[in-house]
């Protein structure tokens, strides 16, 4: 029986679809490969790098400078007043100063990460089962390049293992305080509410105090996000060990052109 056209059509768009991606994997070159291992240490580090950036820590720490002076000067009639807000500016600082050690630390781990080159040498590689071993595995999709993936993600789950040892011990510090925080600037906003002849509270000290709250509620986010983006880079890593090499590539190339359809479409939206 003579197949049709469209059958036949269909094995010929089968089989150049066999082929190439046939051809794709045993052409794989060097510099992809290399690229690759920049991306993916790229798309570990950068994150991280960014969530430490972008704490508010010094406006928060220039807030409680100007807050604590401002409670400083209340009128002695309210003094409940102002004690809660200096309770409630003290642990918004404590937080802060806390966050600052561990940005400092994160930043500076990242940063040094993102200058180094990305794993070049083989020559282990060659050593595990000789080189004809090493042969198969390269045929397969286990060679040099997943060794060299593999590598680099334990290295650097070895190294941000310790920021996020950090992170684990200061949870419980950073959220009771941004928790305490909150409750002494609300305390200071209802005292003359739910206390009858007590003086009235100046509405300089109610904005101070909502400003102590939004202070903690962004530290309390903004620590929790950065932890989150450590569990989540550890993960992603650690699933992408068995990434190809040109896989890893077009995709980022991929984003980066919808990255920039969406910048032109954002940039239409404002004409």
């Amino acid at each position: 029986m003579i197949a049709g056209p469209f059958l036949v059509a269909q094995l010929v768009l089968l089989s150049t679809l066999v082929a190439s991606e046939f051809l794709s994997d045993l052409t794989t070159s060097p510099g992809d490969e290399s690229r690759a291992l920049e991306l993916k240490r790229d798309q570990f580090w950068l994150p991280l790098l960014e969530a430490a950036e972008q704490m508010h820590i010094p406006e928060h720490l220039q807030l409680c400078v100007g807050a604590e002076k401002e409670a400083s000067e209340l009128p002695t009639e309210n003094e409940y007043v102002r004690t809660a807000l200096l309770d409630a500016i003290q642990r918004i600082r404590h937080a802060n100063e806390a966050l600052l050690r561990q940005a400092v630390d994160s930043i500076s781990i990242a940063q040094d990460k993102l200058s180094q080159p990305t794993t070049t040498d083989t020559g282990n590689v060659w050593s595990a089962g000789g080189l004809f071993a090493s042969a198969i595995r390269h045929f397969v999709g286990e060679g040099t390049y997943s060794e060299r993936l593999a590598h680099d993600v334990g290295d650097r789950q070895g190294d941000v293992l310790p920021v996020l040892r950090g992170a684990a011990k200061m949870t419980g510090s950073v959220l009771d305080d941004c928790r305490l925080s909150s409750k002494r600037a609300f305390d200071a906003l209802k005292y003359d509410i739910y206390n009858k002849g007590v003086p009235k509270t100046p509405q300089s000290a109610k904005d101070l105090a909502y400003k102590l709250v939004d202070a903690s509620a962004k530290t309390r986010k903004q620590f929790m996000g950065f932890v989150m983006t450590m569990v989540a880079g550890i993960t992603t890593d650690t699933i992408g060990k068995s990434d190809r090499a040109a896989t890893t590539v077009v995709h980022a190339t991929l984003q980066g052109v919808r990255g920039e359809q969406l910048h032109g479409e954002e940039q239409l939206i404002t004409l």
